[in-house]
C-alpha cells in the first residue's frame, strides 16, 4: 500500500498510519473466511502470500478532487474521496501487480466535514479510507440498504480501528 501526499500539504499532520490502518482493516475485515465480500474474487490478497495487490491513497487538495470528479464521474463539485479501479485516474505510478485500485481523498474537505460533526479530521481521514475501500471492494450507498450496509461495515471498521488498548504502554 502507497500513501501519497500531495504538494502543499502538510505531511507532517496528516495521519498517515491511521489512514494506512484504517485501510488494511477493512481489507482483514472484508476478506476474512467467514465474509462473503469477494477481494479473493479481485484477484487481491492480504499478507498471506498467497496473492499480491496494491492500493494507493492520495490525500490532496479541494481542486485534484474536483478535477478527478469532473473527468471521471462527470461531476464538476469537490467531493470528500473517491475510489477508482485499475490506477486509471493516476498516470505514471508505475506498473503493479494485482490491483485493487486508488483512493484520492480531499483533505480540507475532509477537515470542514469533520468540524461540522464535532468529530476530529484525523478521524473523518480514517473513516474516508475505509469508505473508499469499501468502494473498491464493490459497496455502494446508492439506496438506503446499501446505504445501511455500507455505513454500518464503517462503524464497525472504525470501532476496530479506534478501540482502546487493552493493555496500554506503562512509560
Amino acid at each position: 500500500m502507497e500513501v501519497i501526499v500531495d504538494e502543499g500539504l502538510d505531511d507532517e499532520r496528516l495521519p498517515l498510519d491511521l489512514v494506512r490502518r484504517a485501510a488494511l482493516i477493512t481489507l482483514e475485515m472484508e476478506c476474512s473466511p467467514d465474509t462473503s465480500a469477494g477481494m479473493t474474487d479481485r484477484g487481491v490478497g492480504l499478507s498471506d502470500g498467497k496473492k499480491n495487490g496494491s492500493l494507493t491513497v492520495l490525500l490532496t487538495d479541494d481542486d485534484t478532487l474536483r478535477d478527478l470528479n469532473r473527468r471521471f464521474a462527470g461531476v464538476d463539485n469537490t467531493t470528500d474521496v473517491l475510489a477508482f479501479e485499475d490506477f486509471e485516474a493516476f498516470p505514471g505510478q508505475g506498473e503493479r501487480s494485482a490491483v485493487l485500485g486508488e483512493i484520492a481523498i480531499s483533505v480540507p474537505q475532509a477537515t470542514r466535514q469533520a468540524e461540522r460533526a464535532g468529530r476530529s479530521v484525523e478521524r473523518e481521514i480514517a473513516m474516508l479510507a475505509a469508505h473508499g475501500v469499501l468502494h473498491l471492494l464493490g459497496y455502494d450507498h446508492a439506496d438506503p440498504e446499501e446505504e445501511r450496509v455500507m455505513f454500518d461495515k464503517t462503524d464497525r471498521i472504525l470501532e476496530r480501528l479506534f478501540e482502546p488498548r487493552l493493555f496500554p504502554d506503562s512509560r
